[in-house]
């Protein structure tokens, strides 16, 4: 066996007996011989209420990556906004603060440059056209309208400060703290890692009764708990995963357990 194979069995034990832990310690892991041809489940194990019943554990890392990039994209939309409105003079003759908190239909749109330049245009010509010295205002929908922005901002603030040396423009993130961009996220993300667990599925229920698929957090990502982002009851993460052909699917990191699909 590799070393990187050794270490991503390790790492597989390590969850799988953090998940046995907060979900029953008394599970019943079937002994692996060697001998199983792959593909097949990460482990096997029986429930003490269903002895004869075996049941594939298939484990996979969640990481918040795509999270952390939008954020990045974000911050790039602002410079550019910026950019554009300074134009090629480069004069910046407003005093003041630009806050903008982007929701989650930007994400698709500033994937392709033209897109982002066309939004990034539109910004700053509502900056141009809007803002002054003395002005603080927070934009409304109707106004977002008017250039064309409501669909990819939430909320955009214009606080001017005549004694400011400059124009300072900065992106809110307010978003990813919120339901309007973490939360749909982190769903759409792990349904991707259930529909990619899904590839080998059949193969596996060769050797089992039924499948679980357990998605874990990376250490990094610790201390995110979806029953905490989310005001939603697990009955409505089900109707999300229902579709899935794994029986269960739990999300849970070093603390608890979110069951995506019971």
């Amino acid at each position: 066996m590799s070393k990187h194979l050794t270490e991503q069995k390790g790492e597989e034990r390590f969850y799988f007996e953090q998940f046995k832990s907060l979900y029953n310690k008394t599970l019943i892991e079937e002994k692996e011989d060697g001998t199983d041809p792959d593909p097949k489940p990460d482990f096997r194990i029986r429930l003490p209420s269903t002895p004869k019943k075996i049941i594939g554990i298939e484990l996979r890392e969640f990481q918040f990556q795509e999270v952390r990039k939008n954020i990045e994209d974000r911050d790039k939309i602002i410079q550019l906004s910026e950019k554009f409105y300074l134009g090629e003079k480069g004069v910046q003759y407003l005093r003041g603060l630009v806050m903008i908190d982007f929701n989650s239909r930007i994400d698709k749109a500033i994937k392709k440059k033209k897109i982002k330049n066309v939004i990034a245009s539109r910004i700053a010509s509502c900056i141009q056209n809007e803002f002054s010295n003395h002005s603080q205002k927070e934009f409304s929908y109707s106004e977002l309208r008017k250039y064309e922005l409501e669909q990819f901002i939430d909320v955009m603030y214009m606080h001017g400060y005549p004694t400011h040396p400059d124009l300072f423009w900065s992106c809110l993130h307010e978003a990813f703290r919120s339901r309007s961009l973490l939360v749909p996220h982190i769903i759409e993300g792990m349904k991707e890692v259930a529909a990619d667990k899904e590839k080998n599925l059949s193969e596996y229920l060769k050797r089992c009764s039924e499948c679980w698929l357990l998605i874990y957090g990376s250490p990094h990502y610790s201390h995110v708990n979806l029953r905490e982002e989310v005001e939603e009851t697990e009955q409505y993460y089900h109707t999300l995963f229902m579709e899935s052909s794994f029986s269960k699917i739990f999300f849970f990191n070093s603390q608890k357990i979110v069951k995506l699909k019971s």
